[in-house]
């Protein structure tokens, strides 16, 4: 070997400094889930034609769960059914209606995983 090790950079500090292990990564904001979850719309415009469909490109897996969570809780939860049935009045069909609560219910959960909070229906459904 010759000449000395090379040097780090004194500008970024070490992996194994107190400063980074103590971080943490940053959760991504709900909207950020939404998508990959495939409950935010997909909507393509270009000229006078507007669509809005349903994202076909997401974990399916956290897409079918989330579309099974929203269909269960309709019979238990009021503020759910309140949604759904608002929903359905606005003219959205019954897949659309299930993934707008299925967004809520995630927003919520992503909200109470990040706060440390308990489930709480009267703030997440307020009228």
């Amino acid at each position: 070997m010759s000449g000395p090790p090379p040097r780090a950079d004194s500008s970024s500090p070490p992996a194994c400094s107190p400063r980074s292990a103590t971080t943490q990564p940053a959760s991504p904001p709900p909207r950020d889930c939404a998508p990959y979850a495939g409950t935010a719309p997909l909507t393509c415009a270009s000229g006078s034609s507007h669509s809005v469909t349903r994202r076909s490109v997401c974990n399916r897996t956290l897409r079918r769960t989330a579309h099974h969570w929203a269909f269960g809780a309709l019979n238990f939860s009021p503020g759910c059914r309140a949604l759904y049935d608002a929903r359905r009045e606005r003219g959205d069909g019954y897949a659309a209606a299930l993934r707008h609560v299925a967004g809520r219910l995630l927003t919520g959960l992503h909200h109470c995983l990040l706060t440390g909070q308990h489930y709480d229906e009267a703030a997440m459904f307020r009228p």
